[in-house]
């Protein structure tokens, strides 16, 4: 009796050293799967982002969003309706250089018009007049330059066609250090000193440069 006793007890010994093991194989398996499924979340997080980065960037270039560009922030582009059978017409945008160094507005373009230049209104003889920068427009480090009616403006000559009213007309901006960045101008109403259109005391006094110069 003592020898059937003994080897049942040893039996149950090895059952249960057996059952243990196997708890504890499958305890380390589901471990070792547990820490493969966080690795695969954590190497697809970098994609994630960036996809979400990207497709962010892609919507900033129209109108009161903003495009980047090595170091340059530019937004709130626009311009306006034109009288009927104007060949020129002006362009607005905010410029802020995030960037260590200076760098200078210097040109573009413009769907609807044969050319841009930049332009600066500048008082003469108690006359005020539009003159070029032909060596184009600063924009210091940490420095925001806003071009607007009175001020510093785009001109786009040669138009093609009026900017229609709610229609965004493509563009690029022109700088001497980042390049090309594209844009997307607004179309605001006629006459307006806003890009949300609203009107202020018109422009007075100074020299018209082609028929219905509007800037």
């Amino acid at each position: 009796m003592k020898t059937l006793q003994l080897i049942v007890t040893s039996s149950a010994v090895l059952a249960m050293s057996a059952f243990v093991g196997m708890g504890v194989a499958q305890a380390c398996e589901k471990d070792h799967e547990a820490g493969h499924a966080q690795t695969q979340i954590q190497s697809r997080s970098p994609i994630i982002l960036a996809e979400a980065t990207s497709h962010e960037a892609g919507h900033m270039s129209h109108g009161d969003h903003a495009a980047m560009a090595q170091g340059l922030k530019v937004e709130k582009a626009w311009t306006r309706v034109t009288p009927p059978g104007a060949k020129v017409a002006g362009g607005f945008v905010t410029v802020t250089n995030t960037g260590k160094s200076e760098d200078r507005l210097i040109g573009g373009s413009f769907d609807l018009a044969g050319r841009v230049e930049v332009h600066e209104m500048v008082v003469a003889d108690g006359i005020m007049r539009m003159k070029e920068l032909a060596a184009g427009l600063t924009i210091a480090p940490g420095a925001t330059v806003e071009l607007k009616p009175g001020s510093y403006h785009l001109m786009f000559l040669d138009l093609k066609a009026s900017p229609e009213l709610g229609k965004p007309v493509k563009g690029v901006l022109k700088f001497e250090k980042a390049g090309d960045v594209a844009v997307s101008f607004a179309v605001a109403p006629l006459g307006s000193k806003t890009m949300d259109g609203s009107a202020g005391k018109p422009d007075s006094g100074h020299d018209m440069h082609g028929s219905g110069h509007n800037h």
